[in-house]
């Protein structure tokens, strides 16, 4: 039930509307108004746990301290990252909705507000109360997953080399995904920056400048200030626009640096995000796409697609009222020539995004004997797919992380206590044209359903009477939810309840799901379903 509301926004006008707005919604809801984010924050900062807000709605469109800078600063401290925030903006362009949404907000509504959209917004942060957050014990385990991830990274720095900047890739990406998956999206987008930098910077620098290393050192304390801080629930004293502006700074190439240096009769240009995609060829030539490039032209498709929708709309109309009239045939040739040419930029589009699927044999070939090897456990593995396929980049960056959870999961919790003997199949193939489907069977121990019973139990996520009316197919699926282990202590790669939990929300933001099967005593079989495309 919610309790308690903030609103911030500078205009008074508003202020009343959302208020007269949230009373005829709930009459008892407690609401602050607050002209200003800082005044929020001065707020915040006195009240207690117990008296923090149940959800915040703010404007996006402020002076001093916009929307977008305090849902930053919300979901960069640990006290306040879990309080849903629903931005209210009388914006409509979409790159706004998009950088809001990729910070964490939990709801974007269009001024003016309409009380049925509120009633729905309210309702899904009812849910929200409801549903069991990431506990004290998550956060900690995260902290330390971070910590441990970044004290690899820095092993990797002396010497610093190719090999080892790949190293360092790796458990960036791994450390994105958890910060994304567990509401703390400021360090994900700090993390996919620095990723998109050392990209940048790959066709010139060399692995052991000084420069390089200088970088890597900057945003490695920064990331362990991001997980100390979360562990001491307190807000990071790093200013994070300077690193930013470091990162910028490296990716431009010697030439590029020396064309925009004082006294070389250019003016300055304005800091522009360059980062590259993989290559997109053409009658034999490889050219680099810069990302914010594609992102410019994901949107123009996207306006594209929503115009001739509403033409559609259009159409439909002019021919029920002027049913004897020509010009709604013609008008209706016109959309048919849209909808056909929007199709072929839709399928250029993608096909820019296409990479080879055996990246994710690349990616088996590393991590299945990496953990093998930590474990002291022999694991023989194979992989069968079609060589010739492809998929999305976006997707299988997406998928990545939920693949080095599974397989991880697999080694330590199905092999445990056995050395020898290990075996893990692998098998991606079509469920249909657009879709994959990814198989993952080990012959391990099973999953054992009295313990996952009893873990759920003394987790206080069910009670007994819940738990008895599942089947044990339903059973099964409880391992996905958050908080959740059967094992009695952590380890480096599981035990922490939080592997697959990651991995069913990871997979669901690119419209993919995973279900698993088990036997006690004969193994666990895993069935990932995700897109071949992500759709605009």
């Amino acid at each position: 039930m919610i309790k308690r509301a903030f609103h911030v926004d500078d205009s008074s006008i508003s202020q009343r509307f959302v208020k007269d707005t949230l009373h005829l919604v709930d009459p008892g809801l407690q609401l602050l108004c607050f002209s200003s984010a800082k005044e929020a924050i001065a707020s915040l900062e006195v009240l207690s746990g117990e008296e923090f807000p149940d959800v915040i709605f703010t404007d996006q469109a402020m002076p001093g301290m916009d929307g977008i800078d305090f849902l930053r600063w919300l979901k960069s401290h640990p006290r306040y990252h879990l309080i849903p925030v629903i931005m209210v903006s009388a914006e409509s362009e979409e790159h706004r909705k998009k950088k809001a949404l990729a910070l964490g907000v939990f709801q974007y509504l269009e001024k003016p507000l309409q009380g049925d959209h509120v009633v729905v917004a309210l309702e899904a942060v009812e849910q929200k109360i409801l549903q069991s957050k990431v506990d004290r014990e998550a956060e900690v385990h995260l902290t330390e997953e971070v910590l441990d991830r970044i004290a690899e990274c820095s092993k990797f720095l002396d010497p610093l080399t190719e090999e080892s900047i790949q190293g360092i890739k790796r458990h960036l990406h791994t450390i994105k995904g958890n910060a994304f998956s567990y509401q703390y999206p400021v360090l994900g987008e700090f993390i996919h920056e620095l990723e998109q930098t050392l990209a940048r910077g790959e066709a010139w620098v060399k692995p052991g400048s000084s420069e390089l290393l200088n970088l890597l050192n900057h945003s490695f304390q920064y990331i362990r200030e991001q997980a100390l801080a979360i562990f001491e629930t307190r807000a990071v004293k790093i200013e994070q626009s300077e690193l930013f502006k470091l990162l910028r700074e490296f990716g431009r190439s010697p030439e590029e640096s020396h064309a925009e240096a004082p006294g070389h009769g250019t003016h300055a240009k304005p800091e522009t995000k360059t980062t590259l995609s993989a290559p997109v060829l053409n009658d034999g030539i490889s050219t680099r796409i810069p990302n914010d490039k594609l992102d410019h032209l994901q949107e123009q498709v996207k306006k594209i697609i929503q115009t001739k929708n509403r033409l559609a709309n259009y159409v439909r109309g002019l021919r029920s009222e002027f049913p004897d009239e020509k010009f709604p045939e013609d008008l209706s040739r016109i959309h048919e020539e849209l909808s056909e040419h929007s199709a072929h930029m839709m399928d250029f589009f993608i096909n820019l995004r296409i990479v080879p699927l055996r990246r994710i044999q690349e990616l088996l070939a590393r991590i299945v004997p990496e953990t093998s090897l930590k474990l002291a456990r022999e694991v023989e593995y194979t992989l069968e797919f079609d060589e010739q396929d492809s998929i999305d980049h976006e997707v299988l960056n997406r998928i990545e992380t939920a693949l080095v959870h599974t397989v991880r999961n697999s080694i330590d919790h199905g092999f445990h206590g056995r050395s020898t003997g290990n075996r893990i199949d692998f098998k991606i193939t079509r469920s249909k044209p657009d879709r994959f489907e990814i198989l993952i069977r080990d012959n391990g121990h099973g999953i054992h359903p009295e313990k996952l019973k009893e873990t759920v139990l003394k987790k206080k996520i069910f009670d007994s009477q819940a738990i008895s009316a599942l089947s044990p197919e339903q059973m099964l699926q409880l391992v996905f939810l958050d908080g959740l282990t059967t094992r009695m202590e952590a380890t480096e790669f599981s035990g922490r309840g939080v592997g697959l939990g990651a991995v069913k929300s990871e997979l669901a933001r690119i419209g993919g799901s995973i279900e698993v099967k088990s036997e006690v005593g004969k193994g666990t079989e895993f069935r990932i379903e995700v897109p071949r495309y992500f759709k605009l």
